[in-house]
């Protein structure tokens, strides 16, 4: 037996090797969360929410309105079904990553993650309503309710095809609308948020818009869904995801270059002003997409009318953000000491916003 030389098998692992699926779940998360709210210390748990309403559903998942039970507190909670072969898991980690770690007030606040069966939760705090649904309400509450296009389809509309078409009623032809001052703070709000990303975490947002821009019934007014947001590159993004309609003609144009400037994102909040302004959505009612597409690379860019509708601070404002080429547009810094901006008192018209809400809002919330 001494002169023999014993064989030993190979390791089990490497007779049993399998491509290993990934991970499509951000790490760092599990089935419970301790979170922070007001300074106090909350432990979540998906069996201690409580599903009250669907607020809406997205590109990346649905977000449910959900009171927590042992605490009574109200979120709002986005589900997510992360796929480890698509962009998902990265709009997650950018979701918890950026909205996580902001102290500005003009962010919606995320407390925290878990994950519960194929999903992964995201909790926020609930505001009471987004922007393009106060529009659409203000319209209804003082005229006959429209029925809206869909949007994403290719379907023969009711209405003439257009650049601007009105999707609302004659009320905005009678000058029944949102106040100037309160469009003024609502946009002094977004533009410092959209500020903070850049300045502070090399953020563009990349999917502004009226439906992403929320309020609540004290008058705050607070950007959402950092999902799609990306971190710059000399102000640069590397990738081209967000709403087509509220994209710049440099996102759309094939003959562009597939990055683009922060100077998109202010296309887009000038789309956003105008919308609110006037009731009327951009680049809606035609046939298809394409003919949709073409027009904004195309077609001159968007102006509010030169007459006494509009104040002359505000027709200047829409009109420095709606710049056909992006290095011409005006910058947040530039904006927020524009004449519409500028004189802005935000305490003041926060209680102003507050108090012009009331008729709009759940009285349950």
């Amino acid at each position: 037996m001494s002169g023999r030389r014993i064989m030993r098998p190979p390791p089990l692992a490497a007779t049993l090797s399998r491509t290993e699926t990934p991970d499509p779940f951000p790490p760092g998360l599990s089935s419970e969360t301790q979170i922070e709210v007001d300074g106090e210390q909350i432990m979540i748990r998906v069996m201690d929410l409580e599903r009250l309403s669907t607020i809406g559903r997205g590109q990346f998942g649905r977000v449910n309105k959900m009171r927590h039970k042992p605490t009574g507190r109200i979120f709002a909670v986005k589900y997510i079904t992360p796929d480890p072969e698509s962009i998902k898991r990265k709009q997650i980690e950018n979701e918890l990553r950026v909205a996580k770690n902001t102290p500005c007030p003009c962010l919606v606040k995320c407390y925290g993650g878990l994950i519960h069966e194929l999903d992964v939760l995201v909790i926020m705090e609930l505001l009471d309503i987004s922007l393009d649904t106060l529009r659409a309400r203000f319209s209804t509450f003082v005229s006959t309710p429209v029925t809206p296009v869909p949007f994403f389809s290719f379907h023969t509309t009711p209405y003439p095809p257009s650049r601007f078409t009105d999707t609302c009623n004659q009320v905005y032809g009678k000058n029944q609308t949102i106040p100037e001052n309160l469009l003024a703070y609502i946009v002094q709000r977004v533009v410092t948020g959209l500020h903070f990303l850049r300045t502070q975490m090399s953020i563009m947002h990349r999917d502004v818009k009226p439906s992403n821009l929320l309020a609540n019934r004290l008058g705050m007014v607070k950007v959402c869904d950092f999902g799609i947001s990306g971190t710059l590159i000399k102000s640069m993004a590397p990738t081209n995801i967000g709403t087509s309609r509220y994209m710049g003609p440099e996102r759309i144009d094939p003959k562009a270059n597939a990055t683009y400037r922060i100077e998109s994102d202010v296309w887009s909040l000038g789309l956003s002003l105008m919308e609110l302004a006037t009731g009327k959505l951009c680049y809606h009612g035609f046939t298809s997409m394409l003919e949709q597409m073409r027009e904004i690379v195309n077609g001159e860019p968007l102006r509010l009318p030169t007459d006494d509708r509009y104040s002359v601070p505000l027709q200047n404002f829409v009109s420095r953000c709606l710049v056909k080429k992006p290095e011409e547009r005006a910058n947040y810094v530039e904006l927020l000491d524009s004449d519409f901006l500028r004189p802005v008192d935000v305490e003041t018209e926060r209680e102003n916003l507050s108090k012009f809400l009331v008729p709009y809002l759940d009285p349950n919330p």
